[in-house]
C-alpha cells in the first residue's frame, strides 16, 4: 500500500511503478514534478489508483505506459502541463473513471495506442486541447456518461482510432467541436450524446465512415448539428 504520501517536487516521477503489479495507491499527493504525478510503466498491471491528488506537474497527472487492467477512480489530474491523464503504448482494458481532469494545457484525458478501456463519469473540461482524446489506433473503448466542456478545441476527439463506443457525454460550449471524428476514424458509435452551444459543430466527421451517428441533442451550435467532410461515407 502506497498511502498518505507527499510526493512532490521531485525531478521525475512522484510516485512511479515500473513493472509492480496489483498494488493500493491512494490518498497520496504528487505534485509539481518534473515528470508525473504518478507513472505505472512496463506492465504494471491490475493497480488500484484512488483519490490522489497529482496536479502542476511538468509532463501528466497520471500516466499508464504499457500497463493493463488498472483501476483509476476519483483522482483529481489539474493544472499539468501536458495531460490530465495520458494512456499510452497499449495500456488497454483499464477502468478510468470518476477523475476530476480539467485545466490542463493538453487534454484531460488521451489515449495513444490503446483499446478496451473504459472512460466513464469523469470530468474533463476547461482544458487546452480536448477533453477526451483517442489517438493512434485507440480501439475499441468504451467512452460513457463523461462531461468535456469549455475546452479549447474540442469536447471529446478520435484521431485513427475505430470501434469505440461514445454514449451518453455531455460535450458543450467547447471552442471547436462537441465530438470530432477525424482520420479514417471508423465503425464508431456515436449515441445519445448532448453536443450543444459549441463554437463549430455538434459532431464533426472528417474522412471518416461506417460509423452509427444516432439519437444525439446537436442544437445550438456555431456551425452545424452534424457535420460530414472529406469523403466519410
Amino acid at each position: 500500500n502506497v498511502t498518505g504520501n507527499n510526493a512532490s517536487y521531485n525531478t521525475w516521477n512522484g510516485i512511479y511503478l515500473n513493472g509492480s503489479s496489483f498494488n493500493n495507491v491512494t490518498l497520496n499527493n504528487a505534485s509539481y514534478n518534473g515528470y508525473s504525478g504518478i507513472n505505472l510503466s512496463s506492465s504494471s498491471n491490475w493497480n488500484l489508483v484512488t483519490n490522489n491528488t497529482a496536479t502542476n506537474n511538468t509532463q501528466n497527472g497520471i500516466v499508464l505506459s504499457g500497463s493493463s487492467n488498472n483501476t483509476l477512480f476519483n483522482n483529481t489530474a489539474i493544472w499539468n502541463g501536458q495531460n490530465g491523464i495520458s494512456l499510452v503504448s497499449t495500456s488497454n482494458g483499464n477502468n478510468i473513471t470518476g477523475n476530476n481532469v480539467t485545466s490542463n494545457t493538453w487534454n484531460g484525458i488521451a489515449l495513444s495506442s490503446s483499446s478496451y478501456n473504459n472512460i466513464t463519469l469523469n470530468n474533463a473540461g476547461y482544458n487546452g486541447y480536448s477533453g477526451i482524446n483517442l489517438s493512434t489506433s485507440s480501439n475499441w473503448n468504451q467512452i460513457r456518461n463523461n462531461t468535456a466542456t469549455n475546452n479549447t478545441q474540442n469536447g471529446m476527439v478520435l484521431s485513427g482510432s475505430t470501434n469505440n463506443t461514445l454514449f451518453n457525454n455531455t460535450a458543450v460550449f467547447n471552442k471547436q467541436n462537441g465530438i470530432a471524428l477525424n482520420l479514417s476514424s471508423n465503425g464508431n458509435n456515436v449515441t445519445g450524446n448532448n453536443v450543444t452551444s459549441n463554437s463549430w459543430n455538434g459532431i464533426s466527421l472528417n474522412g471518416s465512415s461506417y460509423n452509427n451517428v444516432t439519437q444525439n441533442n446537436a442544437s445550438y451550435n456555431g456551425y452545424s448539428g452534424i457535420n460530414l467532410s472529406s469523403i466519410s461515407n
